[in-house]
């Protein structure tokens, strides 16, 4: 009697696996189980993240060209300021230097300035 009472315990765990499906992923535990955003949510999440994966390998050489573009925009942004700061500073001092000289080397006397170099008169 013991061993049917076992057999028929093990038919009813395979049973509840069955009827439980497989594990939910962690995110679906986290925002849906632990937080308590509502049920209605999930399938339209699910869809939407099936579509956003099917719309990535449809376009994944597109997106790896933007994905380029971005990060050469953010590697060259910083030499574009300096060197349009440095501009700007050339210029300043070019008329500053014009306006109250006449000197030929006003650009060249900016330049040393505003890198940071020692003006000897």
């Amino acid at each position: 009697m013991p061993d049917a009472q076992v057999n028929t315990n093990l038919k009813s765990q395979g049973q509840k696996e069955k009827i439980k499906g497989p594990k939910l992923p962690w995110w679906v535990e986290l925002l849906f189980v632990q937080i308590g955003l509502p049920d209605k949510w999930l399938p339209t999440i699910l869809k939407k993240k099936k579509e956003c994966k099917i719309s990535f390998d449809e376009n994944k050489r597109y997106i790896s060209f933007i994905f380029i573009f971005i990060l050469f925009s953010i590697y060259i942004f910083p030499i574009v300021r300096m060197a349009n700061y440095n501009n700007k500073c050339v210029n300043d001092y070019s008329k500053t230097l014009l306006s109250g000289s006449k000197n030929k080397s006003a650009i060249k006397l900016a330049t040393i300035i505003c890198n940071g170099g020692n003006v000897q008169d």
